[in-house]
């Protein structure tokens, strides 16, 4: 998986986590 798709995949993640 390329870094930036993880870097993205990342950002995706905390958003959810501070927006339920």
């Amino acid at each position: 998986m390329p870094s930036y798709i993880s870097r993205t995949w990342t950002q995706l993640n905390k958003f959810r986590r501070s927006h339920p």
